[in-house]
């Protein structure tokens, strides 16, 4: 995390605290910055790496503790929204092992995007 956000521990979901407030807006700004920057560019972007655990559970972080577990969603619809042309992965370790891969899809279903 930026040190000028370095004060997130007292953020909880949905508070008003200004730290809080500038989480979500580094969260957004950063991903339409690089994004935009380089659309067109590139073909592909990894959106989210390593967010869930092997049982498909959220894994713990502190886009996760402080963003909700909606913050997945919200990194995919702002890097389309940026880079409407690019294709966009969610990346994993062990996503190559067949059971592994259903448990990704299947939690990622959940999500209600396009896998």
């Amino acid at each position: 995390m930026p040190t000028h956000l370095s004060g997130i521990a007292k953020c909880r979901i949905y508070t008003p605290h200004t730290k809080c407030r500038l989480l979500r807006t580094f969260f957004n700004d950063h991903i339409k910055m690089v994004a935009a920057r380089y659309a067109g560019k590139v073909q592909s972007w990894d959106v989210v790496n390593e967010a869930l655990n092997e049982d498909g559970s959220l894994r713990k972080s502190p886009y996760l503790n402080k963003l909700g577990d909606n913050y997945i969603v919200d990194a995919f619809r702002l890097t389309a929204a940026a880079d409407p042309h690019a294709d966009l992965y969610y990346n994993d370790y062990n996503n190559e092992q067949p059971k592994n891969v259903q448990v990704v899809l299947k939690s990622l279903k959940k999500f209600r995007q396009p896998v």
